[in-house]
């Protein structure tokens, strides 16, 4: 799991629908005051390859606008994650993996709510026909001997956004 920063515009065009970015992709944020508008937060991102910004840009300039407030809020949660993702880094941890460690395992505790999602609880009258009880364990089922749909498409992709990540590289060197 990759955290990223994700732009919508409320107007999209034809030359500008959206744009993504990782947080670490983004330096120098800041929230900024004028002396009569609104509040707002902004920043220089780096673009990824396929993340709707050309591969001739090296760096853009980010601005929200806070009309109703909250920019102080965002800029301190941004920041509070910009560090974890940082220190995740440092640790050589995976982006997104867990930094803090599972809770203990307790067999005597009871099962949490999440196991018993999607099954059915048995009502008063006694277990319905049909459903297995929550004990048996289904077999598992044969890995298959096919790719998985749109497999080709993605591996294509892959190899683009490598290709551009390179070119963008370089045009950051020049």
């Amino acid at each position: 799991m990759l955290l990223q920063v994700i732009y919508l515009p409320a107007r999209p065009t034809d030359e500008f629908k959206s744009f993504f970015a990782p947080v670490l992709n983004f330096s120098d944020t800041h929230v900024q005051s004028s002396w009569i508008g609104p509040w707002s937060w902004g920043g220089v991102v780096r673009p990824v390859p396929g993340g709707g910004i050309p591969m001739d840009i090296p760096r853009i300039e980010a601005k929200l606008i806070f009309r109703d407030g909250g920019h102080s809020d965002f800029q301190a949660k941004f920041e509070w994650l910009k560090e974890r993702l940082h220190h995740a880094q440092e640790l050589g941890m995976v982006p997104g993996q867990n930094l803090e460690p599972p809770p203990p395992y307790d067999a005597s505790a009871p099962p949490s709510s999440s196991s018993a999602v999607g099954r059915q609880q048995p009502s008063s009258d006694g277990p319905e026909p049909n459903v297995p009880p929550t004990g048996q364990h289904q077999p598992p089922q044969p890995a298959p001997d096919e790719p998985p749909p749109d497999y080709l498409e993605a591996q294509a992709q892959a190899i683009a956004i490598q290709y551009e990540e390179r070119e963008r590289q370089e045009a950051d060197r020049r």
